[in-house]
């Protein structure tokens, strides 16, 4: 394929030189998870997390976060990794409704992540407990 520079990555979709556009390969993943997002308090969502970079990442779910929007989510993985969830922080960089009634794909680029054990919480809290009494 040509270097040929494309408008967009909405142009090279419709010409099949996505892959032009990506900054890191996606790796297809399919894996069911449940997601809490940080400004929805402890409601969690069930989750589909298609494909992941170490740039980005795209799943379905239940909830329409707007394109643009900075998102930091948590992802408890049901296949594999023994539960431990993960969180992500992000920009919100396309949301996706392809029928009505259907999960709503959302898009996010990536700013960072961390893997968080379970009793991280618990830790954080007794540690800030610490430094007050001092």
């Amino acid at each position: 394929m040509s270097n040929v520079r494309f408008a967009s990555c909405a142009e090279a979709l419709m010409t099949g030189a996505l892959q032009n556009c990506r900054k890191t390969k996606r790796e297809l993943v399919h894996l069911s998870a449940g997601i809490q997002v940080e400004s929805e308090g402890s409601r969690w969502h069930a989750a589909f997390v298609k494909d992941v970079s170490s740039e980005g990442m795209f799943f379905y779910s239940d909830f329409r976060p707007s394109s643009g929007d900075p998102i930091k989510f948590k992802l408890k993985f049901t296949d594999g990794m023994q539960g431990m969830p993960i969180w992500y922080k992000g920009t919100v960089v396309r949301v996706e409704n392809a029928q009505a009634g259907a999960a709503i794909g959302v898009a996010v680029e990536l700013e960072g992540y961390d893997f968080i054990s379970q009793t991280e919480p618990e830790r954080l809290a007794s540690s800030a407990e610490k430094k007050a009494d001092v």
